[in-house]
């Protein structure tokens, strides 16, 4: 299963943080960051993982999942952000 992390804050440097797998992606902008994960989603169910999901944390702190197409997916229970990846 591909699960894409994407945190609320920037870094210290302004840039973005996406979390995949236990690595860290960087990227100047939050948009940027959710384009990249969106896109290997996608890659990803076309690969045969339809698991494949994108968790967002919004400005309240309160995080969010998506499927491949950024629909909410209402049923996964989410975690805090330090036990995610």
């Amino acid at each position: 299963m591909k699960k894409f992390y994407l945190p609320y804050s920037a870094s210290e440097s302004s840039d973005w943080s996406l979390y995949a797998n236990g690595k860290a992606f960087t990227f100047h902008s939050r948009r940027e960051a959710l384009a990249f994960a969106t896109d290997q989603c996608r890659k990803a169910v076309a690969a045969g993982d339809k698991s494949a999901m994108i968790s967002i944390e919004g400005l309240d702190g309160q995080w969010r999942t998506f499927d491949s197409s950024l629909s909410p997916i209402l049923n996964e229970p989410m975690q805090r952000a330090g036990s995610q990846h």
